[in-house]
């Protein structure tokens, strides 16, 4: 997304009769005529409805119509789980990636835990959008596999400037027996709410062939007010 700056404009006057007035006004300026923003689930289940929601607008907020297109690509998810780096950077790399990796599995050696480097495996959606009045639209997420997710937003403004967006997100499902992605602990809810009454469910899992649970209480709260504590 590229920058949009913002200038307070203040002009005071003063009438005949000494009197001073004054006036603000808030003017912003970018590389683009059109702010094209998109909001996109970070993850949810695959059998739930799910969109990337579109929206446009000029520099002062008002909406604009414009056309695109939106493309969903499932990753390839790298085949091992890493954890944070822990130091930084280096400036060269005294082992070779494969001695890397055998020395230390879950660490990163170069650049492939960012997601924006992993392989495209296959493209799940590709359609055109066109923002309405109100310069707004929505693409559905729908019949998509467990995985990761890239999604790309496009489009260009009335002077041929090409706006770019990109998001990721997490489809996952219980019908399979692995989790959606390589991770050391993974937690989704079924359901983002939940009325008095009805029955919570999440999904948890690892990417670990040799974890082992461990027993122990998982507690529910609400604003810091315990309400189930389940045995594990």
């Amino acid at each position: 997304m590229q920058p949009v700056f913002s200038y307070e404009v203040r002009v005071d006057v003063t009438d005949n009769a000494g009197e001073t007035h004054s006036g603000t006004s808030l003017v912003l300026a970018g590389y683009s005529s059109v702010l094209l923003s998109a909001t996109v689930p970070e993850s949810f289940d695959v059998h739930a409805k799910a969109a990337v929601a579109i929206n446009s607008t000029n520099m002062n907020h008002a909406p604009v119509s414009i056309r695109g297109s939106v493309s969903v690509e499932k990753l390839r998810v790298p085949d091992r789980v890493y954890r944070q780096r822990i130091l930084p950077w280096p400036d060269r790399f005294a082992m070779s990636r494969e001695e890397f990796i055998r020395a230390f599995p879950n660490d990163v050696w170069k650049d492939e835990h960012i997601e924006d480097t992993w392989p495209v495996e296959k493209i799940a959606i590709r359609q055109d959008f066109w923002t309405n009045a109100a310069g707004q639209d929505t693409v559905q997420l729908a019949q998509l596999e467990p995985g990761r997710y890239r999604v790309i937003v496009s489009a260009k403004d009335p002077s041929g400037d090409t706006l770019l967006l990109k998001y990721f997100f997490t489809a996952y499902s219980d019908d399979t027996n692995a989790p959606a992605t390589m991770e050391g602990s993974m937690l989704y809810p079924f359901m983002q709410t939940c009325e008095p009454g009805d029955t919570a469910r999440v999904l948890f899992g690892t990417s670990f062939s040799d974890a082992r649970p461990v027993s122990g209480r998982t507690h529910a709260r609400h604003y810091g007010r315990a309400l189930v504590a389940l045995e594990q």
